[in-house]
């Protein structure tokens, strides 16, 4: 039997550091609580109060949080109405730490708080869980209620009668909304070429709806560990992972800054005041293939962009009527086989600070914007997954084989790449996604080479439509 450890000492520490440091937020949740239902607690205002306790929450997050939580509800704080109980919960922030990388997650993580920053590619719908479940005995008619904890098995004999007559009445039980989600590791901080790693998220109650595909978040969160499924009669101990997500963030930044020293910084002033930089920023550009200079340019003028649109401001260009103008450079190569194009795309996804690479013979429009599908994430339910337009935004993608895609999945382009935006409207689920990216796409002729006597339009595999959403386009 395991011993129940005493919380006592904990909720003490946290009456103590609630009391002192976050009097004012909590009285300012009471005057909104429940329509907000959460208490953001910056680490590093615990670190400073009790070091030992914050050190405590990284390796012990369930005991640490429980007695934080623990020690609001002995407070007895009185809701403005008169009615109801104030049991917040509670969520850490700002922890240290927190630009790890999702691959580098392991089994040391199990049961430890973590955080890092990603990129969210999948959204399940909302579901319901059980948190205190109602059993009425259908025997001798005993009734009572049981917290549903992590660990929970669900109660098969009454204590009163002794007999196995329990019943869960749900329509007396209480749920709480879950969330699956999954996010994986920002495509600027992925080794070239390398896969992203990913992780399942599990949110609750208010933080359930609170991102979506394509956003750049910061989460914190324990690393739990899912039972092996039962194969046959034999079953491995092998378990899969998740996140149960403590505080969640969205970040702003397109991308994250590049972190440069000293010598950086020298080198950089150096360079701005080389009148040929611009010369030299072109020639970066898939160094290997000789001459193309003109294309060279144009797509080193595409990974700096144009002039963006700022939201209340000045700056940007707009058009007649008042809209503002696609700031993002969408250029097309099209030409026979063997000229180099592939290696161009694949020199501008290395060199951009966020990019994706993808091919049109094996991406369907799911895989370039977004779409709703069944998933095993959401346990039978409907699932957004971000196709790479989504995920690139705020950078480029590069598109190679751009002819080979279906003519169904090509319409789906238009909106991305004009309005840069996707609208969603499938099984209930109505959204939008941001799709700023630049687009390089790579193509070959209508009959796989350009016949000189023949209109060179005619020869395009791309339909006028499509063709007009590019700036630049290089026979």
């Amino acid at each position: 039997m395991v011993n129940k450890i005493d919380l006592s000492p904990l909720i003490a520490a946290f009456s103590d550091f609630l009391t002192s440091i976050y009097k004012k937020q909590i009285d300012d949740l009471l005057a909104v609580y429940p329509t907000k239902r959460s208490l953001n607690l910056d680490y590093t205002d615990l670190e400073k109060f009790d070091p030992e306790l914050a050190d405590k929450l990284i390796h012990e997050p369930d005991i640490v949080i429980e007695s934080a939580e623990q020690a609001i509800s002995e407070m007895h704080l009185t809701l403005p109405t008169g009615t109801g109980e104030f049991s917040p919960h509670i969520r850490f922030f700002n922890l240290p730490d927190s630009d790890i990388l999702i691959e580098h997650i392991g089994s040391k993580n199990i049961n430890a708080l973590v955080s890092f920053k990603g990129v969210v590619t999948r959204r399940a719908e909302t579901m319901h869980r059980v948190k205190v479940a109602f059993y009425r005995c259908q025997l001798c008619d005993t009734e009572f209620r049981v917290f549903v904890t992590k660990n929970f098995v669900e109660p098969k004999k009454c204590e009163t009668c002794k007999k196995l007559a329990l019943k869960r009445i749900d329509e007396e039980s209480k749920f709480t909304d879950i969330q699956r989600a999954e996010v994986q590791e920002l495509l600027e901080r992925v080794r070239g070429g390398a896969p992203a790693a990913h992780i399942e998220l599990l949110l609750e109650d208010d933080s359930v709806n609170t991102v979506s595909p394509g956003d750049n978040i910061e989460v914190v969160g324990i690393i739990r560990i899912r039972p092996p499924i039962k194969v046959r009669t034999k079953q491995e101990l092998i378990y899969s992972r998740y996140l149960e997500v403590v505080h969640i963030k969205g970040l702003k930044r397109d991308f994250e800054e590049i972190e440069i020293d000293k010598e950086d910084e020298r080198h950089i002033l150096e360079l701005s005041r080389n009148p040929n930089i611009e010369q030299l920023i072109v020639s970066s550009v898939a160094p290997g293939i000789y001459g193309h200079l003109e294309v060279k340019h144009a797509l080193a003028l595409q990974m700096f962009g144009g002039t963006k649109q700022m939201f209340g401001g000045t700056k940007g260009k707009f058009m007649a009527g008042g809209m503002p103008m696609r700031d993002d450079i969408h250029i097309l190569l099209i030409g026979d086989p063997g000229l180099a194009k592939s290696r161009f795309l694949q020199s501008v996804s290395e060199l951009a600070p966020k990019s994706i690479y993808v091919s049109g013979k094996s991406v369907s429009s799911a895989g370039l914007t977004v779409t709703a599908e069944k998933d095993e994430l959401g346990e039978g339910g409907w699932t957004l997954k971000a196709g790479a337009l989504v995920l690139a935004s705020g950078g480029s993608a590069q598109i190679d084989e751009f002819d080979k895609i279906e003519e169904e999945d090509r319409a789906a382009l238009h909106e991305a790449m004009e309005g840069q935006h996707i609208s969603v409207a499938k099984a209930g689920i109505d959204a939008k996604f941001k799709t700023k990216t630049a687009i390089l796409a790579a193509a070959n002729p209508k009959y796989g080479r350009f016949d000189q006597n023949k209109n060179l339009a005619e020869q395009f595999e791309i339909p006028p439509t499509l063709l007009s959403r590019f700036d630049l386009l290089f026979p």
